[in-house]
């Protein structure tokens, strides 16, 4: 369900096909702008991974979206959970 790959100094999180932003800025915006599967993919990965937050990017007219926070990286036909993944997963072990 949730795969990790490495770009530079950067890890990103792609999961499934909403565009959604793992970061640790103050952001409620994705629980107020959508329903169904994009919630339940954050949700599942809000349980998984206690402590991020999560932010909606979205898409309008399959068009890049505009960046709703700093240092993001959004591809534009993917959903990006983008966040120090493997930092995360070495606090944890």
């Amino acid at each position: 369900m949730y795969s990790c790959i490495m770009r530079g100094w950067e890890s990103m999180l792609i999961v499934g096909d909403a565009k959604v932003v793992i970061d640790k800025v103050n952001a409620q915006e994705v629980m107020d702008a959508k329903g169904g599967a994009i919630l339940r993919e954050v949700r599942a990965f809000r349980q998984m991974f206690p402590g991020f937050r999560v932010q909606f990017v979205g898409r309008q007219n399959n068009r890049v979206p505009h960046l709703v926070t700093r240092k993001v990286v959004v591809l534009s036909a993917s959903v990006v959970l983008h966040f120090d993944f493997c930092a995360w997963l070495r606090s944890k072990f």
